[in-house]
């Protein structure tokens, strides 16, 4: 009997985008984010924060619903994911808003960035281009920029090394978790 598992035109025919090929390519994302992330500048006084929000829809939310969940032991602030058009009112100027998005030109996000811009939070950009890239250039926020749409993170959903990596990274940069290197080499075969 044969393993469905096994056979590759039935596995093209369930998996037209994919999705097995770029799950075997996530060591490559996960190099290019861990190098890449080595070069965020942070461009705010995290002394100021109290809370932070992780702002993303659909397949941009997934890094920060699993930080959230990964973070909530560790993490000095109190952290949320929000997946909605607008900023919880709580947002202010000691707020850390991470907004994510692949393609840059997601209008919720958009309309995140303006909301956080206008009340003064901290903003960090996670995104693959678009609009979103364009703004945080602009405006100097601290920006994660990687290359999106791409053979190894073609969609939002498979940007995962990407959407949780630099936020992992950037967080131990500001020192509001711990180093996870020990923890991440344990499990990763970095």
């Amino acid at each position: 009997m044969c393993n469905r598992l096994d056979n590759a035109d039935l596995i093209n025919v369930i998996d037209p985008s994919n999705m097995l090929q770029t799950i075997q390519r996530l060591d490559e994302q996960l190099e290019e984010t861990l190098s890449l992330s080595e070069s965020v500048e942070i461009k705010f006084n995290s002394n100021e924060i109290n809370n932070i929000v992780f702002a993303g829809v659909g397949g941009s939310a997934i890094g920060g619903s699993l930080i959230v969940n990964y973070i909530k032991n560790i993490c000095k602030m109190p952290a949320i994911i929000h997946r909605n058009y607008n900023l919880p009112s709580f947002v202010d100027v000691n707020t850390l808003v991470f907004i994510t998005s692949n393609s840059g030109n997601t209008r919720e996000q958009l309309k995140i960035y303006d909301e956080a811009k206008s009340k003064e939070a901290k903003i960090v950009v996670i995104t693959g281009g678009g609009k979103l890239l364009e703004r945080a250039k602009n405006d100097n926020c601290t920006l994660f920029y990687y290359e999106g749409r791409t053979s190894i993170a073609p969609t939002a959903r498979a940007s995962i090394c990407h959407m949780f990596f630099s936020i992992l990274n950037i967080l131990q940069k500001i020192d509001f978790i711990p180093c996870q290197k020990k923890e991440l080499q344990m499990q990763l075969p970095l």
